[in-house]
């Protein structure tokens, strides 16, 4: 089946987080919040207690919101790093206080296994001026996810798409060949058997579920990865229209998409994120 559509483009507008209340973690214990400690080898998060994030359009555009690094930030990574990837960082909620990011964020970078993964991640000024890790470590939040899903296809024949951002306001970047950044967000899903996005039905997988549940849809991990170090949720949860669950219904699977490069919450059209080379997409068996 294929999935063709345009190119994703960022939408223009800014967005405000909600979300469940601070959670002070210690260490080796499940939370929302992960802990980077100074020079450690990677991040805590719990899937089981990072809940859905509304997302509401705001009225202002993203663009609105200037994103500050400090020389600390740019000796670690560079600045040909940070004006290819700062792209995909969205300045929703500040990582630190959980707070609407409005008028300014300061990006952060944080080492995750020497220094070659760095996790970058935006924050208030007044909560964390852009700096790389303190020697004291330092506590983030879970990033916000954006989440949608439509059907597409003719009747008897109609595919379910859902399209995740799961890392908004944090993006891992790996030196690569040639001392060059690349985004690593997605590779955990890589490793799930996900594959780049070519417009085409990606093919399936087991390690990932689906289960729509009245009107609520949920995308679920249900493989090991041990080793990485990408504070992401592994469940995601969206409501879905009567409409659109009757034709999901239909359906013995579905197609996921995961992106760092846009808000799905806002897309009009999802297709895009099927034939994009920075997405990587799966098909997934669906329950009920």
């Amino acid at each position: 089946m294929v999935v063709m559509g345009a190119s994703l483009d960022h939408p223009a507008v800014l967005l405000q987080r909600f979300g469940p209340p601070l959670v002070r973690v210690a260490p080796h214990s499940a939370a929302t919040k992960h802990r980077i400690d100074h020079g450690s080898m990677g991040a805590m998060w719990n899937e089981q207690d990072q809940q859905l994030v509304r997302i509401e359009a705001h009225g202002k555009k993203l663009q609105d919101c200037s994103l500050n690094a400090s020389e600390q930030v740019v000796d670690l990574v560079g600045q040909r790093c940070l004006n290819r990837w700062a792209t995909n960082l969205f300045p929703l909620a500040c990582q630190t206080c959980r707070a609407p990011l409005v008028e300014s964020a300061d990006i952060s970078a944080d080492e995750l296994s020497g220094r070659d993964k760095v996790l970058l991640s935006l924050h208030h000024a007044e909560c964390r001026v852009s700096s790389t890790t303190p020697e004291e470590g330092v506590d983030l939040w879970a990033a916000t996810t954006s989440t949608a899903v439509t059907v597409v296809g003719d009747p008897g024949d109609e595919l379910a798409l859902i399209v995740i951002n799961p890392s908004c306001e944090q993006l891992l970047v790996q030196k690569g060949a040639f001392g060059r950044w690349r985004n690593a967000t997605l590779d955990m899903f890589i490793d799930l058997g996900f594959k780049a996005s070519t417009g085409t039905f990606p093919g399936m997988t087991d390690t990932v579920e689906a289960q729509l549940d009245g009107n609520r849809m949920t995308v679920k991990v249900v493989a090991d990865l041990p080793g990485h170090t990408v504070p992401v949720s592994r469940s995601w949860s969206l409501s879905v229209e009567e409409e659109t669950r009757r034709k999901i219904a239909r359906s013995s699977y579905v197609a996921v998409a995961m992106t760092t490069k846009t808000l799905p919450t806002l897309l009009s059209d999802l297709t895009p994120a099927f034939n994009d080379p920075e997405a990587v997409s799966i098909g997934v068996p669906l329950t009920r």
